[in-house]
This record gives C-alpha cells, sequence and structure tokens, in this order.
C-alpha cells in the first residue's frame, strides 16, 4: 500500500497549499495570484527538469510528441480554470467551510474511474466514502449555521465548479498515464508549463478588459501556493501511478488537507464551532483507516 502513503502525504501537503492561498489571497486579487503561483510552480519543474538531465546526461523528459502535447491541453485548462474558481471560493469563505463544499470531490471522482476504468470498491471502502461524504455534509450544515452571504453562497458555487474540475482531471492524470503511457515527469513538467500558459493569457485579457491590474501585496505565502502544489503532485503523481492504486480511494486520501488546513485556521484564524468541526476530521480520518485497511 506504497500508493496510499504517498496519496495521503499529497493530501497533508495540500493543506499547506490551502493554507498558503487564504494567506496570498488576503487584499489580492485572484487573477494575479493565479498567475505568480502557476509560475513558480512552472519554474520549479523546469529546474528539476534541468537538473535531472544534468545527473543523467540526457534530455528525455523534454521529448513529447505534438499529439502529447496536445492531449496535456485539456489537463493544463482544466486546472487553471479550477484554480481560479478555487480562489474565488477561498477568498470568501473560511477554510473548513471551502473544504466542506468538497464533499462531492470523492463521489464525483469515484463516478468517473467507474465508467472510465471500471473501477468497484469492497463494502469497506463503500463505508468509508460514505462517512467522509458525511463529514463534509455536516461541514456544510454547520457552515449554514453560521451564516451564509450571498457572496458567500456564490463562491459555494465556485467551490463546487473547482471540486468537479479537480475530479475530471484526477480521472484524466490516469488515462495520460495508463492509456496513453505518458511519461510521469513529462505530464507535471509541461502541464505546469500550460498552467502558467493559460492563466497568463486568461490574467492579460480578463484584466485589460475589467480595467487593469491592481497592485500586488506581496508575500511569503504567494511562491508557496506553487511550491506546495509541486509538491503534492510529486506525491500524487508516484501514487497513481502504481497498477494498484484506484482513483476514488486518492479523491479521499486527497482530503486529508482538512486536517491540517483546519488546525491551522482554528489557531490562526479562529474558526468557529471548533469542537464539532473536529469531531467531523475525526470522522474522516477513520474513513482513511478504512480504506487502507487490508481487504
Amino acid at each position: 500500500m506504497t500508493w496510499a502513503l504517498y496519496g495521503i502525504s499529497a493530501g497533508v501537503i495540500l493543506g499547506l497549499y490551502d493554507i498558503s492561498t487564504k494567506h496570498a489571497m488576503t487584499n489580492n486579487s485572484v487573477l494575479p495570484i493565479v498567475v505568480w503561483s502557476s509560475a513558480f510552480g512552472a519554474l520549479a519543474w523546469l529546474l528539476g527538469a534541468a537538473g535531472s538531465a544534468v545527473v543523467d546526461g540526457e534530455l528525455h523528459i523534454w521529448r513529447t510528441s505534438p499529439l502529447e502535447q496536445l492531449l496535456l491541453a485539456p489537463k493544463g485548462a482544466m486546472m487553471t480554470l479550477s484554480w481560479i474558481l478555487a480562489y474565488l471560493a477561498v477568498r470568501e469563505l473560511s477554510v473548513s467551510f471551502a473544504g466542506a463544499v468538497r464533499a462531492s470531490g470523492p463521489i464525483l471522482t469515484f463516478i468517473g474511474g467507474l465508467v472510465v476504468f471500471g473501477e468497484t470498491l469492497t463494502w469497506l471502502q463503500s463505508v468509508a466514502l460514505a462517512l467522509s461524504t458525511l463529514a463534509y455534509y455536516i461541514f456544510v450544515v454547520i457552515g449554514r449555521r453560521e451564516g451564509l452571504t450571498t457572496d458567500s453562497v456564490k463562491a459555494m458555487g465556485f467551490m463546487l465548479a473547482a471540486t468537479l474540475l479537480s475530479s475530471l482531471t484526477t480521472v484524466y492524470d490516469k488515462m495520460l498515464v495508463r492509456r496513453f503511457a505518458m511519461s510521469v515527469p513529462s505530464i507535471q513538467l509541461y502541464s505546469a508549463i500550460h498552467r502558467f500558459a493559460f492563466s497568463l493569457v486568461a490574467a492579460c485579457i480578463i484584466l485589460t478588459a475589467t480595467g487593469g491590474w491592481r497592485p500586488l501585496r506581496w508575500s511569503w505565502a504567494i511562491p508557496l501556493v506553487g511550491l506546495t502544489w509541486v509538491g503534492a503532485e510529486v506525491a500524487h503523481f508516484a501514487a497513481i501511478s502504481d497498477p494498484a492504486a484506484q482513483v476514488a480511494q486518492l479523491a479521499i486520501f486527497r482530503r486529508a488537507s482538512l486536517v491540517v488546513a483546519f488546525g491551522y485556521s482554528a489557531v490562526v484564524f479562529r474558526e468557529a464551532n471548533v469542537p464539532t468541526k473536529s469531531a467531523m476530521i475525526g470522522l474522516l480520518i477513520l474513513s482513511i483507516v478504512f480504506l487502507i485497511l487490508p481487504t
């Protein structure tokens, strides 16, 4: 179950990504943050690829066909749009509530895995899926009690759309690795470059049309957004490259990000209803334990 450990690691790193995103979005517009974080992510992959070439004396990681570049374009486009929508949501929602809206993520990914790859879950894994979904649903109920503004309702829609795109990307990742036999380093490198290109074009078009760029409030969190995403992708692809890995289970492992982000948010951002939310996070951890138990 090494792939499961990689999957959980990806979730933990994504928690750090969520924290960095919340800080980066403070007093900043969405599109510049998307551009800068994508730029740092692409730079990290480029430096890693260059270092690999120096060590082994080959440039195989750079060798992709026009068809492979075409296949990678949808991933970059989906991730760019997912980031934009998620950042719009994070700006309005608390960290725990933003995570709760992602409750549909495992279900959507499971449906994708079921339809595309014919995956199935054991009864214990099905219970785990139900428990994790219940935990996130209760988060939504708590959020309603805390009071939802019109902007919050709109942000929920943005996060739901971002979750759908992220789920589709997870399924698409597996297709690129399994069906099209693309190398994982090439996928990581070029999808990061595509994300930066797509985000830059989108920012230039949208911000120019809406009156120009606002001054950027720089912070340490901006590069960390891109760098933590790189770390999460390394762990994610290490997991998904294993033939035994199932995308439905990986989707729940990635939700472990809520544990890290909520713990930080409870202390720094002083989240409300901490005991109840902590109980729901405990339920989430239980579902993860059920998923990694031998079947």
